[in-house]
């Protein structure tokens, strides 16, 4: 059997920096907390001009994201065959989540059925696989109740004829 050795100086020398550098970002009592050393001036401010450098760059000098990158939370226009918008993603529960065989067996699914909820997109389940409408938003008991009223209070602003100006200032 070999001589267990530690770290050497060059790997605690590295990881006294990341401990540094990690301390900057926590405030004092979170840092005195996980026993991590107050990380100094020089590491403090070097730190923060790179990270206000990065904010800066990202800010002005980057250019917006293309479209097919874009994250889209909804699909761009309502199902075909119910008139609902449909979700694309889910952290916790599925709602509006189409039942697919990517949304119920994907990597996803998979990590949720190990160690989530467990609550998948099913046919006909509690979180609405149907897809998302306006009108339906809310408690059961209110579902697809004062659509009427809505209705007249548009049509009523809409006899009125009023230009879109603030309502603060007219």
């Amino acid at each position: 059997m070999g001589i267990v050795q530690g770290p050497s100086a060059d790997e605690r020398y590295k990881h006294q920096g990341v401990e540094r550098v990690i301390a900057t970002r926590l405030e004092d009592n979170s840092r005195v907390s996980m026993g991590l050393a107050h990380p100094g001036m020089i590491v403090g401010s070097s730190v923060g001009l790179f990270m206000a450098v990065r904010r800066f760059i990202l800010r002005y000098l980057s250019f917006p994201r293309p479209g097919f990158l874009a994250v889209r939370l909804l699909n761009d226009s309502p199902d075909s065959w119910t008139g609902r918008y449909i979700a694309t993603q889910w952290l916790d529960n599925p709602w509006y989540i189409k039942p697919t065989l990517l949304s119920r067996w994907g990597p996803k699914a998979l990590a949720v059925r190990f160690f989530g909820t467990g609550n998948l997109p099913s046919k006909n389940g509690q979180f609405r696989d149907e897809g998302y409408d306006i009108r339906t938003i809310g408690p059961g008991s209110m579902e697809n109740k004062g659509q009427a009223e809505v209705d007249a209070m548009f049509a009523d602003l809409k006899k009125r004829n009023m230009t879109a100006t603030c309502p603060f200032n007219g």
